[in-house]
């Protein structure tokens, strides 16, 4: 019974040290997870932003190409219907032009 007794007691011993030894990589595990969390979460925002400034510049470009296209077409239709106009604005783009010398 007492060599029971003794093997019981070195187990007990041998599992408090492996519950130690895990308690310590325990905490280092944690702290390394914390860190990747933290640096996912920074990733995830300038991620976020990006996507956010891309999705504005789309709808920026979106809304110029409808201007240029609207200008294009007031444009060609100055130019068929009112071409007295057409030459006003070259006059008066090289009088601009020529106050600038």
């Amino acid at each position: 019974m007492k060599g029971y007794g003794y093997v019981l007691e070195r187990k007990k011993e041998n599992t408090s040290k492996e519950s130690a030894k895990l308690a310590k990589v325990e905490k280092k595990l944690g702290i390394i997870l914390g860190r990747y969390q933290r640096v996912g979460q920074s990733l995830s925002q300038r991620v976020e932003s990006g996507f956010e400034k891309l999705r504005e510049s789309s709808i920026e470009l979106n809304v110029f190409k409808g201007l240029k296209e609207g200008e294009e077409g007031v444009v060609g239709h100055r130019r068929v219907h009112h071409p007295s106009l057409q030459l006003t604005a070259e006059t008066r783009n090289v009088d601009l032009q020529s106050d600038k010398v």
